[in-house]
Formats: C-alpha cells, structure tokens, sequence
C-alpha cells in the first residue's frame, strides 16, 4: 500500500473472522484509502462454492450477500462494488444475482 501502486484483496467471507489482528489491521488501512490506491472485493463466501453451478438466482445471492455482509461487519462504510467469483465461474443466475 506504501508504494504507489493499486492493491486489490479479494475478501472471502467465510476465512474473515477477525483473529489475525495485523492482517486486519492492514485490511482497514486499506479500507480507509481511496480506492485507486486500495480496494476490497467480494470474492465470494467460500473458496468452494462454482457460481456457474448456481441453481438458482437465491442460492447466488445467498452467497454473494454472505460475504458483502461480512465485509461491512469488518469494515463499516466500506462500499463494495466488485465481485469475482471463486475461479472466475460465472453463470446465468449468478449474473442475475448481481443485477438483482
């Protein structure tokens, strides 16, 4: 974050839970930075779960919604506005769920 470039973490919800402190504690500072210089993305809930295999609209949004959520516990006012998918798998309904 001190050299000039962008950063961007990918967050997965599901290994967030806040015992590493000094890598929360970078993951706020980061927070804290424009965008440019830093930014969060949602990377979806688990490292497991193929949004291509989605079978339905909910069940997507159920996982995307789970990890936005457990990025604005650890980082309150912190707007989220990229999702990647866990292996970049993307599907109709995942598709959906982000216009949605």
């Amino acid at each position: 974050m001190d050299t000039g470039y962008g950063l961007s973490v990918g967050i997965i919800g599901d290994y967030l839970n806040g015992e590493d402190t000094p890598l929360l504690a970078a993951l706020q500072r980061c927070a804290s930075m424009s965008k440019d210089k830093c930014s969060l993305f949602n990377h979806g809930k688990d490292a497991i779960y193929i949004y291509r295999n989605a079978s339905s609209i909910a069940e997507a949004e159920s996982h995307i919604k789970a990890c936005d959520d457990k990025i604005k516990t650890f980082f309150p006012g912190y707007d989220v506005d990229v999702f990647i998918p866990h292996q970049n798998s993307w599907g109709n309904f995942s598709m959906q769920a982000l216009r949605n």
